[in-house]
């Protein structure tokens, strides 16, 4: 089958990493794929070596329509650590079927404002698309006053898309119940299917380092400053924090507070190293944290630390725990913020940092990888 998965924005976040990973997996199923970014960003550089031997395509560099302000506008109206680099172009959305035509068996929108591409095609050519949400959708409830009509807009949109989908899946249990608490009384269906994961770089208990490993796009959203309590409270470890930022002046800020709360020191950042680079780093790290305020998707950097054998302490909020309550390899908090939470994570690390209790999480692991694979993944994506 020739299928085409549609990404609005080729940038350094899970998304683009999912599909990616989800395009190599349908090569190797025997699938025809090509994945097609609507716009790249400077960041999105720290994929070239996972899009090698791919077939790709870039259909902007950059969006030179004289409406950029206004998609800009309107971004930040939703979502205003998106505005800029972020924004959601609709002109690139609208023009794609100029370039899929009917080109395509199938059509894979990664979130549903790619989804409106899928559904523009599908109106014109009639390729069937699915559409994968990311994460959980809401009514936008804190736009208010007059700037609800363009929530009325995009929610009518939303809608409309999800109807003509041809399936509708997410990467966790908890935004497919969002999805179906929405909109089931229409009639649509969402069902998770967890990304894929493979067992890459175990390292042995004796060869780790004193680190715990973060990793996330980091902005406003997903609050670096839940963290800072637990840097204070944990001795002997040190903590490196792993990513791009919105802004150097975002960035700048957090430093601030971590030099005013006495932990700068404990904390190093790594930005814009490759994918094999972040690999290394974290699977020298004996724990990986990551936690989501709100946040239903799988957090990306969790997979990444399951798949070098690191445990990872994380919250009941972010999707992936309803995946890993069986297996003894995580630990999972309530609220990162509450001293008493906090005290459960010095436990954790203390009952664990040893080699025998440490291989044992490894192992178990290793039964997660097994039960989760890309060929699972695929399955039920095409099934």
């Amino acid at each position: 089958m020739k299928i085409a998965i549609v990404v609005r924005l080729l940038w350094s976040a899970g998304t683009q990493k999912f599909a990616i990973l989800q395009a190599r997996a349908l090569v190797k199923a025997g699938h025809d794929v090509e994945i097609i970014f609507l716009r790249k960003s400077k960041s999105g550089a720290v994929y070239d070596d996972l899009l090698k031997d791919l077939n790709f395509k870039i259909i902007s560099e950059r969006n030179r329509s004289i409406l950029v302000p206004v998609y800009d506008w309107i971004t930040g109206i939703f979502m205003q650590n998106r505005k800029g680099e972020g924004r959601v172009d609709y002109n690139l959305i609208r023009g794609f079927p100029k370039y899929a035509r009917d080109k395509y068996d199938l059509i894979i929108c990664q979130d549903q404002w790619a989804g409106l591409a899928g559904y523009y095609n599908w109106r014109k050519y009639g390729t069937p698309y699915f559409v994968i949400i990311h994460e959980r959708v809401n009514k936008f409830p804190w736009v208010k006053g007059i700037k609800r009509v363009l929530v009325w807009l995009a929610l009518r949109y939303q809608k409309v898309i999800l109807l003509n989908a041809k399936k509708i899946l997410s990467l966790t249990k908890k935004v497919a119940d969002t999805v179906n608490e929405m909109y089931s009384k229409y009639g649509i269906t969402c069902v998770d299917d967890l990304p894929g994961i493979e067992e890459r770089n175990f390292i042995d208990y004796s060869e780790k380092e004193n680190k715990i490993a973060l990793v996330s796009f980091w902005n406003e959203v997903k609050t670096p400053e839940i963290y800072i309590g637990i840097f204070e409270s944990i001795n002997n470890y040190n903590f490196l924090m792993i990513g791009n930022w919105t802004s150097e002046s975002y960035k700048n800020s957090f430093i601030s507070k971590l030099k005013e709360r006495g932990v700068f020191e404990k904390v190093t950042f790594l930005s814009g190293i490759s994918e094999s680079e972040k690999n290394q780093e974290i699977s020298k790290c004996k724990f990986f944290m990551r936690f989501g305020k709100g946040e239903y998707g799988p957090g990306y950097g969790t997979i990444e630390a399951l798949e070098m054998g690191v445990p990872v302490i994380i919250n009941k909020d972010l999707g992936i725990s309803d995946y890993l309550v069986n297996y003894n390899c995580a630990l999972f908090l309530d609220d990162p913020t509450d001293p008493s939470e906090i005290s459960k994570v010095k436990r954790f690390i203390e009952d664990n940092d040893n080699p025998d209790a440490y291989q044992y999480m490894q192992n178990e692991i290793k039964r997660f990888i097994k039960k989760h694979s890309w060929e699972s993944h695929v399955e039920r994506l095409l099934g």
